[in-house]
């Protein structure tokens, strides 16, 4: 019962939230328009036929008064009301049907209303000064912008928590790998931008132009000095803004919603008080099973554990919330933190049984082992220690477990006269952990102990006897075209069908690989070339193959602010409304560019369901997202289109520059082509967000 109506409490507020920001927008047209003295006929939130109106001396009642308000003025001009009547007001005000916009209609505004009135009566719009008029229109964009400020500042007021400025994934072949970024730095500063957020170092990144270098200042733990790193973000095929491949960093506390989810590859399941992990854990010592743990203070320890460990059952010791009862009453005390300690069992990779083709280095770390030994990008690894018949999907893995030890390997490289020749390097890896988790789903696989990343071609090489594979009717030569599996949904009990097509897509096979081993142990299809019939096959563990992550999901790593006093907050909140600001008009260039896709743009359904989300949150995150509502409003409002205010704003220029207002004929072949653009955009928008929605995955 709660649930339902938490669900419909977050519907009021969307409703009330989206009707609030509106109604600002059209009080600023109104406050102006009557402190110009310009008549207005209709104050509206909505369009189309009226719910409920109220005008002075008629009352509020369903329905337009229009008809009741002409016969009263009627029955005034012929002497036929009595004096001891109510004065009736000149204004309606009025709530319509559809409440996903608004308008003020003042007398004279524009060609459609009767010649006669608009250059007769000196409280039409139509012979109001221009500036006055100009003022009216910018009116309705500047409430809307005073209502972003201050839904800004008045976030900072209170407490606050952003996420941190701190490196989680760094993705393989992405601008951030190749220029030496890794995972825990923390970007101190952009182009010289310091006390940024990771959401603010996204958005620097995603509006950045093309061409542009954005120069990074990193911390990274145990140097004193600030690195200085340069990075031009583009737009990768997978991803519908410029990026540099960069996620942010998990914390240490597990997820609050779900904190463990057990993999396909783990020997039993995590045993320990109350039942296991439980939501808001935080880890503080990680070990082998029943030896003593060693602390951790940072992802970056914990992931050296895990995989230093990933051979043996662990002992994960977590700081819980408890709560102090008194004895025989059951009050709360207050809450107290304890330890509590989880035994994890042994998590095995899941695979086919598949040896495929390795492909060409596509991108190498600076100053990693395989950039000291040689290694160039093109190279092709061809044996290593020898062996011909190395895994390149196991490679991560040997790499990691010969740390400190060199290893010899032959590579094909194609000289400059398109001779290829084999070259034998040797590097010595070091003890990166073993398995970065491919994000993009054209991601190569990297070898983190060597610093470099080689894509796999989806063309079987080899078969291993008694694996899923060999019991198959998949052979050695096939060419795998795409992988279809059932990816969990949260909340849901159904999955959804998700298919990674290696070709048409470029979907990779690192990422496909790494979908399986989050995913709950099932049956998969897989496509092969020249055959009409997909091949259904179950990834089994693989007994001597560890998987260094056992199933637990953490939180992004967040800073509290503390509350500001009234300047401060007001100067933050400022520099968020001019960052919004300049970040939708960046938006629109990217647009036009084709920097930026489609599918980054929302319509009014997905308006709707991100505002719903933020309701759910609470106002901390609903607060906000009005804000930028609203923003967004006043800065597409003033887009020189008519019928939005900027396309107004600009005919009255024209009518500056000329001296007169354009001519009727073209004053209304100009709203004719702005409605139609505005009409087409918003059904382009809303196919665009329903086709989201129900496109198939993958």
């Amino acid at each position: 019962m709660e649930a339902y109506l938490g669900k419909l409490l977050a519907v009021l507020y969307v409703a009330l939230g989206l009707g609030f920001v509106i109604f600002i927008h059209e009080l600023g047209h109104f406050l102006l328009a009557k402190w110009s003295g310009v008549k207005v006929l209709r104050f509206s939130i909505g369009f189309g036929p009226v719910l409920v109106s109220y005008r002075k001396g008629i009352g509020l009642r369903f329905g337009s008064s229009t008809r009741r308000y002409e016969a009263l003025v009627q029955a005034e001009r012929e002497g036929t009301i009595p004096a001891s009547a109510p004065e009736l007001g000149e204004t309606e005000y009025v709530l319509s049907v559809l409440p996903l916009g608004g308008f003020v209609h003042m007398l004279g505004e524009g060609p459609q209303d009767p010649a006669s009135e608009r250059s007769t009566d000196p409280r039409a719009y139509h012979n109001k000064s221009v500036g006055a008029r100009m003022l009216i229109i910018s009116a309705g964009v500047l409430m809307n912008l005073i209502f972003g400020l201050v839904c800004a500042s008045a976030l900072y007021l209170g407490k606050t928590v952003e996420i941190a400025p701190r490196i989680g994934a760094v993705d393989a072949g992405q601008v951030a790998y190749e220029a030496g970024i890794r995972p825990g730095d923390e970007i101190v500063a952009v182009d010289g931008r310091a006390g940024v957020s990771f959401d603010d170092l996204r958005r620097l990144i995603a509006f950045s132009g093309a061409g542009q270098a954005l120069r990074l200042d990193i911390r990274r733990a145990g140097q004193e000095e600030l690195l200085h790193l340069t990075v031009s973000p583009y737009r990768t095929a997978h991803y519908d803004i410029p990026t540099i491949g960069i996620g942010p960093s998990p914390s240490l506390a597990l997820s609050t919603l779900q904190p463990f989810s057990l993999p396909p590859g783990m020997e039993g399941a995590p045993k320990g008080p109350d039942g296991g992990f439980q939501p808001g854990d935080t880890v503080i010592a990680l070990g082998p099973a029943g030896e003593t743990p060693t602390p951790v203070a940072s992802p970056e320890e914990l992931n050296r554990l895990l995989s230093r460990y990933a051979n043996r059952p662990i002992d994960v010791v977590v700081e819980r919330a408890a709560k102090d009862r008194d004895k025989g009453k059951g009050v709360a005390k207050g809450p107290t933190p304890k330890q509590a300690t989880i035994t994890v069992p042994v998590n095995h990779f899941v695979d086919f049984g598949l040896r495929l083709a390795i492909e060409p280095i596509v991108a190498i770390r600076p100053d990693s082992p395989a950039a000291k030994a040689g290694f160039r990008e093109g190279d092709r690894i061809v044996k290593v220690d020898g062996r011909e018949d190395f895994d390149p999907m196991r490679l991560p893995d040997e790499c990691f477990w010969k740390a400190g030890e060199p290893l010899t390997f032959e590579v094909e490289r194609r000289t400059a006269g398109g001779v290829i020749e084999t070259i034998t390097l040797t590097a010595t890896p070091d003890d990166t952990p073993i398995w970065a988790e491919p994000v993009y789903r054209d991601e190569p696989l990297e070898v983190p102990g060597l610093g470099l990343a080689y894509g796999i071609a989806p063309k079987i090489v080899a078969i291993r006897p008694g694996s899923p594979a060999a019991k198959s009717r998949l052979k050695v030569g096939d060419v795998i075209r795409s992988l279809t599996y059932t990816q969990s949904v949260p909340g849901q009990k159904e999955g959804e069908k998700v298919t990674l097509a290696f070709d048409k897509q470029r979907a990779s096979w690192a990422y496909a690989f790494d979908q399986l081993q989050n995913e709950p142990k099932q049956a998969v299809l897989l496509s092969v070339a020249n055959s009409e019939t997909p091949v259904t096959i179950t990834p089994a563990p693989v007994a001597d193959w560890f998987n260094p992550r056992r199933g637990l999901e953490f939180q992004v790593w967040t800073r509290e602010l503390p509350p500001q006093d009234p300047i401060a907050a007001a100067q933050r909140g400022l520099r968020d409304t001019w960052d919004s600001v300049l970040s939708i008009y960046a938006t629109i260039s990217g647009l036009v560019q084709g920097r930026i896709g489609k599918d980054a743009v929302g319509g009014p359904i997905k308006i709707a369901d991100f505002a719903y989300g933020a309701a759910r949150l609470g106002w901390k995150s609903f607060l906000p997202f009005l804000g930028m509502l609203s923003i967004n409003l006043a800065v597409i409002n003033f887009l020189p289109i008519p019928p939005l205010d900027g396309g107004q704003f600009l005919l009255l220029l024209f009518e500056v520059v000329r001296g007169r207002p354009l001519p009727e004929r073209w004053q209304l072949a100009f709203l004719a082509a702005g409605i139609a653009f505005v009409l087409g955009l918003l059904l382009f928008v809303s196919v665009n967000d329903i086709w989201s929605y129900f496109r198939p995955a993958g």
